[in-house]
């Protein structure tokens, strides 16, 4: 798989996916099905097609060989058609126009895709049944879905120079809800949820270009995994049973947190940390945990956060510019250590969507954090009532109702 990485966009994406893969499958499959199905001379001139190619010039050149011939093995099947329809009672019916001939629908789905769609193993057209026919629809139109988000993702990591790694970032957080949504409805439930269940598990240190190559790379790593094996075994893929509800499954390892308390992870702003835990209290009667507020009970300081985050259901995270820093010519301020430690835990513990970072004005963003999304606030958290309401009904921890 090719790097994200300072990459750049190709002039023909579809033909870097599609046809520099599978041109040689193409080719081998074409060569089965034409035989005993176009006349000798035709067959000829497909056997004289190459089957690999040095450079992108050399496949050009193949391509425009098999075009060339393509009107005349369309005559040859149509004659065939007939042959057929003179010897077999009903095979007019069976061969539509929009359906047939199988060969001559492959190889021009092939121009327009870049893949090879579904063909019957038989070279008969009489045979061919209009659920294959379907089938191969699906195929090729699932193939079609995965070549445009691919393009999409590409696109994405070949930004505009005047690009910023946080739009990017936004950038992947909308094509995402747009791949989950269109593989679910093309492919099957089982695909988009897996795309919606995909999430980097870490990340690296003041790096966010190589944890925005991380992530592209990642849904990419899927999207190629996923035409290998529609290519390769499309009615699993495209028939795959919805599973059994959650409860039939077995337990899984992680432990559910014992409450549905939120839990304030916070730095040295007190007056917003009271701000924001009163109006979790007073509008929403929710419990809050803050860590200085609960009994020691003779636990070390670790012991004693690990065990109170277990209450937790949800986390907000008070990024404030508490500590100062001076380098050179520059000065500014950024969280606490183990505020950004806390914030991490409850990343690998609830996951990111049920951990909202809430962020004064004038704090440096740690270079891993950038291109998350958060919650700013100039003053005070009370100026983003409806944002942080918000958030707790996509964490489920509020139902909105009406």
């Amino acid at each position: 798989m090719s790097s994200f990485r300072g990459c750049s966009p190709s002039d023909d994406l579809e033909e870097q996916w599609g046809t520099m893969l599978n041109y040689k499958e193409l080719v081998v499959h074409l060569k089965t099905l034409a035989r005993g199905l176009i006349p000798s001379e035709l067959f000829a001139q497909v056997e004289a097609i190459p089957q690999e190619f040095k450079d992108i010039d050399e496949l050009h050149n193949a391509k425009a060989h098999l075009d060339a011939i393509l009107p005349d093995i369309g005559l040859a099947l149509d004659s065939k058609k007939s042959a057929l329809a003179d010897s077999v009672p009903g095979v007019e019916e069976k061969i539509e126009d929009e359906d047939k001939p199988v060969l001559l629908s492959t190889l021009q789905s092939f121009n327009k895709t870049g893949h090879l769609i579904s063909v019957p193993a038989t070279g008969n057209i009489a045979e061919s049944e209009p659920e294959s026919i379907m089938n191969a629809k699906r195929k090729e139109t699932a193939l079609a879905v995965l070549i445009d988000l691919h393009n999409e993702l590409l696109k994405i990591a070949n930004p505009p120079s005047s690009e910023s790694t946080r739009t990017s970032f936004e950038k992947l957080k909308r094509w995402k809800a747009r791949a989950v949504v269109r593989v679910t409805k093309e492919i099957s439930e089982i695909e988009g949820e897996n795309l919606h269940r995909k999430q980097k598990g870490s990340f690296r240190m003041g790096d966010p270009e190589g944890n925005l190559a991380d992530e592209l790379e990642m849904y990419e790593g899927f999207l190629l995994a996923l035409r290998d094996e529609l290519e390769a075994h499309p009615d699993d893929v495209l028939n795959r049973a919805v599973p059994p509800p959650s409860g039939q499954l077995e337990a899984v390892t992680f432990t559910q947190p014992t409450g549905n308390a939120i839990f304030l992870v916070h730095g040295h702003d007190p007056l917003n940390l009271y701000r924001l835990k009163e109006l979790l209290r007073d509008r929403y009667r929710l419990e809050t945990i803050v860590l200085m507020g609960e009994a020691g009970k003779g636990r070390t300081l670790i012991e004693k956060f690990e065990e109170e985050a277990q209450r937790a259901a949800f986390a907000f995270v008070l990024l404030t510019p508490d500590d100062v820093i001076k380098k050179k010519d520059m000065e500014y301020g950024q969280a606490r250590p183990n505020v950004i430690f806390e914030l991490g835990w409850f990343y690998g513990r609830l996951s990111r969507s049920k951990v909202c970072i809430l962020f004064k004005e004038g704090t440096k963003i740690h270079s891993d954090l950038d291109g998350i999304s958060r919650i700013e606030f100039r003053e005070s958290v009370a100026e983003k009532i409806d944002e942080i309401e918000r958030e707790l009904v996509s964490g489920k921890i509020l139902v909105k109702r009406g």
